[in-house]
């Protein structure tokens, strides 16, 4: 097990999601990352995580390490990267939640044998169904559970509260 608070990777107290993609897609990873943090889910996405000067090859290797899930975007071009194949292999051999987005490509090889979570053209739409999979998960649940209360906790006013408490609400089902 991880410690959180050693890791300089993550914001702590939220849940840690590994975002694997193809550079071609950077910005609408950008943009999912940006509102998964809403439900206090930190995700990870090297080409803004990585400070300048860090080996960027030991920090993917890190988070891959302290992941708690990680999510794999299906675009059609997924499989001609160097990396991603490795990264979604790196986390089955951890025994973390793998998470197939279907972005033009179902999934294939190890994680074939998983139904791929339909993508969706809003991050924020993306976003909800990933932390929805999540909440609901084994293997993930409990650690959403403690995410979906720091949201509430962290709401910036009563009004996004409420909104959070009645995304929250899809959550039981």
């Amino acid at each position: 097990m991880v410690n959180e608070s050693s890791s300089v990777l993550w914001t702590p107290g939220r849940f840690r999601l590994f975002l694997s993609h193809i550079s071609a897609e950077k910005a609408y990873v950008a943009a999912v990352k940006a509102e998964l943090a809403e439900h206090e889910v930190d995700g990870f996405v090297a080409h803004e995580d990585i400070e300048p000067t860090r080996d960027w090859q030991d920090t993917i290797e890190l988070a891959l390490h302290e992941c708690q899930a990680l999510v794999a975007l299906l675009h059609p071009r997924f499989h001609e990267s160097l990396w991603t194949d490795q990264e979604v292999g790196f986390a089955r051999s951890r025994g973390v939640l793998v998470i197939p987005v279907r972005l033009g490509l179902d999934p294939y090889g190890f994680i074939g044998r998983y139904q791929g979570l339909p993508g969706a053209e809003s991050p924020v739409e993306l976003a909800r169904s990933i932390v929805d999979v999540l909440i609901s998960h084994e293997l993930t649940s409990p650690a959403m559970g403690q995410s979906v209360v720091r949201a509430l906790e962290t709401a910036p006013s009563y009004a996004a509260a409420r909104v959070r408490v009645a995304h929250a609400g899809n959550y039981a089902h």
